[in-house]
């Protein structure tokens, strides 16, 4: 059997274990969570019970899946991208080691919610790929992944999905002692980085108050081989004027090291929660801070007379986070939940001059963004065939971005300013009968974005748009069908509404970390029109024996279907067009126990994901679509040690959208192999303390990985091999 195994996994390629995705509804059909050995990480122990222990995810109309805090310690990278670029459906939009957001179904940027304690981020990420998410990874409890229309209770902007981080800000639970927290400190040699990130509460009466603190320093980290592929090479022949000859001279392509990839975060956040176990109320408020500083890998412009140098981009942001909920234990109010977020965020994108541009240092693209977020969700289960939830979402931004029109003259400045303002409604309800389950979910937006970026000189201009959304499904659910020990199948359909963002609509300045110089869609004449899509969802879940598989499809048509578009003219240009446009795709994956007995255990998980998605006026391809995938990870407990080895295979993506006279082409991106390895061991050391110790080694075979999603594909690799070595104490 052993023999097959190690066939299988030379066969298909791996993924770092991850949970199924699970119904909304039911149990995953392999718990895996006992076998791994006692989660000691679970330090609030003592549970405030909701009275009808739901939460948001079970009214999603179609499965999520939920990451927590075990799992997450080992799929754990330097961002969220990173961290779930392996989950089924999700890649990775990767700009170095300071920015990479999560790719859900080929959709990114504005169609992927990012949430903090269930309001978003409230940040400027979903602009472009370049711009960090102020969010550290090691120090999250949970993580939940809505896909495609699943995401309606977060906005109507999420149509490729949401992804909801729990973070440790503030306590949700009471702990069951006066003081406790980890510590963890983990060593990269890829980077030569070092990462060290704490937690602690500490509980007296009906109050928890709670501090987290995180540091990051990473060097440029290492590449298999040189950073531009030869294709690019060829296509772009990136050069620069040489002053001292008056001639041209090539640029040199970097070997074995990524110039300008390095890092450098921090972050804290101090949280106070009153969870008195009398009464049906909590409340918490959090105040958090995160700077960052690192390097954008370097994208040629293609002008040998451009400016020449090295870009980087240091953000930061102060956020307030306030909680309160009310147990009614009524019918037509079981729960009422208030979620309130403010963030104050800003970055600046710096050049430092290199060769013919040696001391030209300047500060060019600047983003400040004010903005607060309210959510309301009044949960009810009237009776025990029927729950539901209603609420309202209301977001306020600020955007002020500005550039240098005549870099590097700092009098060049150009302003921009936004204010938008955005009104949610929403309900979801879910009905049972026998078998079958019926949800229905609506959700209403209305939307107002000012420009004023010309206000000074008397010229103003507004947007109103409104747009409305909605969900049909059905699914049933039997015990022992024919061979199967359970077997649930769910059907949706969806229509939803997306509103674009004054981003799309009215951007107009430079982005110099992917060399383009950024347009709205209508400053070209013609505003955008809101994105209407169609969509069929299919999932089919069961248990057959110890094997356990989840299959989702899915097929969106969509109308005005609006995306930045590469062209061709005087520089870099990049606009944001519209199209129609149609995506479909497979998500599977399957879990299968081998073997189990008392504290050991074996453990199998396939999964692999296929996405297309293209313009429907010609079957064209769109830009930047993820490749087919497989993958899968065997792994092994005993007692308080845990092993594991992953496979991975991306296939070549070659079907790119080609260049014309106006639209700028892709380059195809080769296949990869991954080959990564993790163990850990729990070390006890007393009543209510343990020491963990992890190596993970990552990337073994040293392939040269890229992914067709980044905008620097071409010139800037993942990361060669690598170890991780650290030690998490949990107390």
């Amino acid at each position: 059997m052993f023999r097959q195994l190690t066939l299988s996994l030379i066969g298909l390629s791996f993924v770092s274990g991850q949970e199924a995705l699970e119904p909304l509804d039911t149990l995953d059909p392999l718990d895996l969570s006992g076998s791994v050995g006692e989660d000691f990480g679970e330090l609030d122990a003592t549970v405030i019970e909701s009275a009808s222990n739901l939460a948001l995810r079970d009214f999603s109309p179609l499965p999520s899946e939920l990451l927590e805090e075990q799992e997450l310690q080992r799929l754990v990278q330097g961002t969220l991208g990173e961290t779930l670029g392996w989950q089924p459906g999700i890649n990775s939009a990767f700009y170095g080691q300071g920015a990479s957001r999560p790719v859900i179904r080929g959709f990114d940027g504005f169609r992927v919610r990012l949430l903090r304690d269930s309001v978003g981020t409230l940040d400027v990420s979903a602009s472009s790929p370049d711009h960090g998410l102020p969010l550290e990874p090691l120090l999250l409890r949970e993580v939940e992944i809505f896909r495609g229309p699943a995401a309606l209770l977060y906005g109507n902007s999420a149509l490729g999905g949401a992804i909801n981080t729990q973070t440790r800000s503030f306590a949700t639970e009471m702990p069951d002692r006066l003081f406790s927290g980890a510590i963890e400190n983990r060593f990269d040699t890829a980077s030569s980085g070092w990462s060290q990130s704490a937690y602690f509460n500490v509980a007296h009466g009906d109050w928890v108050l709670t501090l987290t603190g995180s540091n990051r320093t990473a060097d440029d980290y290492e590449i298999p081989g040189r950073a531009r592929t030869s294709a690019y090479e060829r296509a772009f022949n990136p050069i620069v004027n040489d002053p001292t000859t008056g001639s041209t001279q090539a640029i040199k392509n970097p070997d074995g090291t990524l110039p300008n990839s390095h890092l450098e975060s921090q972050s804290y956040s101090v949280g106070l929660s009153w969870l008195p176990a009398e009464l049906p109320l909590t409340a918490s408020a959090a105040y958090s801070y995160f700077d960052s500083e690192y390097g954008l890998p370097y994208l040629f412009g293609g002008d040998a007379n451009d400016l020449f140098g090295d870009s980087s981009l240091a953000m930061r942001q102060e956020r307030m986070d306030f909680r309160l909920s009310y147990l009614a234990d009524q019918p037509w109010l079981t729960e009422a939940v208030f979620h309130f977020g403010y963030g104050d965020y800003q970055h600046a994108e710096s050049f430092a001059g290199r060769l013919k541009d040696e001391g030209t240092d300047f500060t060019d693209t600047r983003f400040e963004l004010d903005a607060w977020e309210a959510r309301i969700d009044l949960i009810h289960e009237p009776t025990d065939w029927w729950r539901g939830v209603v609420g309202a979402q209301f977001i306020s931004r600020a955007l002020d971005p500005s550039f240098l029109a005549a870099a590097p003259q700092p009098n060049s400045r150009f302003f921009n300013s936004f204010e938008t303002q955005n009104l949610g409604l929403f309900a979801n309800e879910t009905l049972t009968w026998g078998d079958f389950e019926f949800t229905a979910a609506l959700r209403w937006e209305t939307q107002q974005i000012d420009d004023l970026s010309l206000a000074a000189f008397g010229f103003t201009r507004e947007v109103d748009d409104t747009s409305l959304s909605s969900i049909m499904g059905v699914s049933w659910e039997k015990q022992n069908v024919s061979f199967f020990d359970r077997l649930k199948v769910n059907l949706n359909a969806s229509y939803v509404e997306r509103l674009p963002t004054e981003t799309e609509r009215f951007a107009f300045w430079n982005n110099p970390a992917i060399q383009r110089f950024i347009i709205g869609g209508d400053l070209g004449g013609t505003p955008l029109d809101t994105e209407q899509s169609l969509g069929l969802d299919l999932g089919v879940q069961g248990e057959i024996g110890e094997v356990g598989f989840q299959l989702n499809a899915f097929n969106y048509r969509i109308d005005n279907f609006i995306f930045l578009q590469d062209l061709r003219g005087i520089g870099n240009q990049a606009q944001y067009t519209a199209t129609d446009a149609r995506f479909y795709g497979l998500e599977f994956e399957a879990n299968w126990t081998l073997y189990e007995q008392d504290d050991d255990g074996l453990y199998l998980t396939f999964m692999g994901d296929w996405i297309r998605a293209e313009q429907r006026s010609d079957d064209s391809p769109l830009p930047r679509i993820p490749p087919f995938r497989l993958g899968s990870r065997l792994e092994w407990t005993s007692g308080n040690f845990e092993a594991g080895i992953e496979l991975r295979y991306a296939f070549e993506q070659d079907r790119v959208q080609e260049s014309s006279g106006v639209v700028q082409g892709e380059m195809p991106t080769d296949a990869y192999t991954e080959l990564n390895l993790d163990f850990s061991h729990d070390f006890q050391i007393g009543d209510t303390q343990q020491l963990t110790v992890f190596l993970q080694g990552r990337n073994l075979l040293d392939s040269e990985r890229r992914l067709h999603t980044s905008f620097l594909k071409d010139v800037a690799p993942l990361p060669g091999r690598s170890w991780i070595l650290g030690a998490r104490l949990e107390f």
